[in-house]
């Protein structure tokens, strides 16, 4: 794993241009929706996830439902950063701890889901997901 993990190495600036294009592709698109907020930047930012937020106030479905219409059109999605009050084993230790303890915690997670981004994604796969995100935000718009 050692010597794989070497090799990767020698390839990360190149894997970082891609992802950043990919990352350029997908805020100019989706800069312009009001039913999404785009992931905060920053210098050091690696871009190993597209963290999409939705506006709840601006789509009739919530990020559940949303990341589900995206993977009715083939999009895969995956939901990161679940609050530690979730999990069964923090819920047996502190019980006492819920989404009221930690709302920023709780509105972002819940608002926000992970769209595709990998070094070797084509524009036409880009493309497919940012036509999706568009799709599903103008057929739920509130």
């Amino acid at each position: 794993l050692a010597a794989i993990g070497c090799c990767q190495l020698k390839r990360a600036e190149s894997f970082f241009e891609k992802r950043s294009k990919i990352v350029q592709k997908y805020n100019k698109a989706f800069s312009t929706l009001d039913f999404v907020q785009l992931p905060p930047d920053g210098e050091g930012n690696s871009w190993h996830l597209y963290l999409l937020r939705i506006v709840p106030e601006k789509l009739k479905i919530g990020r559940d439902d949303f990341a589900k219409a995206l993977q009715k059109k083939g999009i895969g999605i995956s939901v990161h950063f679940i609050p530690l009050f979730h999990f069964t084993y923090w819920k047996s230790l502190y019980p006492d701890f819920t989404a009221l303890n930690f709302p920023n915690a709780e509105s972002a997670w819940s608002r926000t889901v992970s769209i595709p981004l990998w070094p070797d994604m084509t524009d036409e796969m880009a493309e497919e997901v940012i036509n999706a995100v568009i799709a599903i935000g103008k057929e739920y718009h509130a």
